[in-house]
């Protein structure tokens, strides 16, 4: 950003960072950074491939604060959690005032804001950085247009020769065939000797209806033999039904004197005070933070809902008991966890 000291370029790094892993950071009494995943395209003009990214917006009306920025500032930087508070707190009063005296601010990696004169808050966002993890590596890219040549298929028709002679009468004594080798397309004939002017009989006619024949009389066959096996397997079928459903009512018995019946009444335990750890905008980053409470010893760590900013909430452990939360929370915020704050909600 022009003009900022380095304290507030290290805010400008920590909201950049924060952006790579979730898709709502709120600046607190200022508005909040979203951010949505666009499909990768392509310019028909300039044929030129631009990856997936995440595309940056701004809403000021999310100004509460949800933790997450203060608690990255604390954890970056090594301070208190109120210490990241005021430090936020003093990084707003900054913007707000540099928007009022020149119209117009940037946050480096992020954007650029302006001022209208009816006092209308615009953001641009910067395309310098793709914020989308999955598409680390990609860049943009220009290609060449692909020219494709269209093939054209050819078909020759194959014509007879006119020197073909047909079969030869089977009444003469059959002549030896010659084969006639002609140019593409290639035909073969049979050709008749000259002293031989009747025609053969058309013997592979009748060849042919004999196979068809045969084909005809052994589908037949065959379709009743299956007829007579799926006949046998229905019966023995049938025989098999009759002969189970007769063991099973041979089978049968009663109980003169039934145990009596047992009811449990099962009473479903609530808590009402949590001491949380944190909130996560992933829920698989919210377990693995109770994961790690229950390595620490925090064995009834455990997740206690959404938020109404959607953010998975994490508690070291949850009571009944006011004061014993209250005892808890004042442990844990002297020794543990300076972040921690005391939720009231009632849960399962």
């Amino acid at each position: 950003m022009k003009n900022f000291n380095f304290e507030y370029m290290r805010l400008d790094t920590h909201i950049s960072d924060l952006l790579y892993r979730f898709d709502c950071v709120i600046l607190p009494e200022f508005g909040a950074f979203l951010g949505q995943r666009q499909s990768a395209r392509v310019h028909h003009i300039t044929r030129a491939f631009y990856p997936p990214r995440k595309q940056l917006s701004f809403n000021s009306q999310l100004t509460t604060n949800d933790g997450i920025l203060a608690n990255y500032v604390a954890t970056a930087e090594g301070i208190s959690y109120e210490n990241a508070v005021i430090k936020i707190q003093q990084y707003v009063r900054f913007l707000r005032a540099t928007l009022q005296e020149q119209k117009k601010l940037i946050i480096d990696q992020i954007g650029s804001f302006s001022l209208t004169e009816d006092q209308t808050l615009q953001f641009q966002p910067s395309y310098h950085l793709n914020y989308l993890t999955e598409s680390f590596g990609m860049q943009t890219f220009t290609s060449e247009a692909i020219n494709r040549a269209i093939l054209e298929e050819k078909v020759i028709a194959l014509q007879p020769e006119e020197n073909t002679v047909p079969i030869a009468s089977a009444s003469q004594p059959e002549p030896t065939p010659n084969i006639v080798a002609a140019e593409s397309p290639t035909v073969i004939t049979l050709e008749q000797e000259e002293s031989n002017p009747r025609r053969k009989k058309p013997y592979w006619r009748y060849a042919a209806v004999g196979l068809l024949a045969i084909g005809v009389a052994g589908y037949s066959g065959l379709r009743s033999y299956s007829n007579a096996v799926h006949s046998h397997n229905l019966a023995a079928q049938q025989q098999a039904e009759q002969q189970l459903e007769q063991e099973i009512q041979e089978a049968t018995f009663f109980v003169s004197s039934p145990l009596p019946n047992v009811s449990f009444v099962l009473t479903k335990e609530s808590f009402k005070y949590h001491v949380i750890a944190g909130a996560f905008r992933v829920e698989a980053n919210a377990q693995k933070k109770v994961d790690q409470l229950n390595a620490n010893g925090y064995e009834n760590a455990r997740l206690v809902g959404v938020n109404s900013y959607g953010l998975h909430q994490v508690a070291y452990q949850s009571f009944n008991d006011r004061s014993d939360a209250v005892n808890e929370y004042l442990r844990i915020k002297r020794e543990e966890d300076t972040s921690a704050w005391l939720l009231t909600k009632e849960t399962d």
